[in-house]
Order: structure tokens, then C-alpha cells, then sequence
């Protein structure tokens, strides 16, 4: 796969281990994605993540061709069926993930902080799904 995002002296210090994870995501292999998630935590914390996320989303975003303040509204595909949802039968962290996704297409930064202060109780997961479902985003894009 093609690298996604430019790496160099000059970013911010959560930069590279922020793009190697999401380009792993890209590249569905999770154990690489999540080990670098986990490094990236490690070394520059919450705020770190946080930024990571906003530049996962700003990627999912720019390939699906939304500007920044396009109002959109998460739906989910349910693997089994196939069927387009408004995501109130999906996992709770799916859920979370769009609407966090959707906050930033919005350029919502009121939306974005609500929602981090009530992620549900299993973070590694939300935090998964989020990378996950922006990656496929991407995915999408490229094929």
C-alpha cells in the first residue's frame, strides 16, 4: 500500500506512530495498528490519541470527497444482512466511533469533546472501531 501520510522531522511527534497505525488498519492487519496505537499512548498520552484520531478522520473524510463543516449522518451496515441502519441495533462502540466521526466531518469541536467525555467504559474498543471504520473509508477510496 502506498504511504498515506508524509513523515519527517518537521510533524508533530505523535505523527508517524499516527499514521503507521492507520495505515496498517488500511492495510487490515489489526496486530500492527493496535501495537502502534498502543505505542503512540504510551509516549504522547490522551492528547496524543486524541490528535491521532482527529487526522484518521480528516483521512476517512478527504477520500470520501466531505469538506470540513459537512454535516453527515453515521449510518451502519450490518455484515449479515447487508442492511443500511441508524446504528441503534450496532455495538455500542460502533456507535460511538461514527458519531465521533461525524463530529469532526462537522467541524464540531463542542460535539467531538462531549462525546470523548462520555466514551463508553471500553475505550480500546471505541478507539478500534473508530481507526476501523476510517480505514475502510479509505479502503473504499482506493479501490
Amino acid at each position: 500500500m502506498p504511504t498515506i501520510f508524509r513523515r519527517g522531522p518537521e510533524r508533530e511527534p505523535w505523527w508517524d506512530l499516527a499514521a503507521e497505525a492507520f495505515e496498517a488498519a488500511v492495510d487490515k492487519d489489526p496486530h500492527t495498528a493496535v501495537q502502534r496505537i498502543n505505542a503512540l499512548v504510551a509516549g504522547h498520552g490522551w492528547q496524543g490519541l486524541q490528535s491521532a484520531m482527529q487526522m484518521w478522520a480528516d483521512a476517512a473524510m478527504y477520500a470520501a470527497g466531505i469538506g470540513p463543516g459537512t454535516v453527515v449522518q453515521p449510518s451502519w451496515k450490518a455484515v449479515e444482512t447487508g442492511e443500511i441502519t441508524d446504528g441503534d441495533t450496532s455495538p455500542v462502540a460502533a456507535r460511538w466511533a461514527g458519531r465521533m466521526l461525524a463530529a469532526r466531518a462537522a467541524n464540531d469541536p463542542a460535539q467531538w469533546a462531549a462525546l470523548l467525555e462520555a466514551a463508553p467504559d471500553n475505550v480500546e474498543d471505541c478507539v478500534w472501531q473508530f481507526i476501523d471504520i476510517a480505514a475502510r473509508q479509505v479502503r473504499e477510496a482506493m479501490s
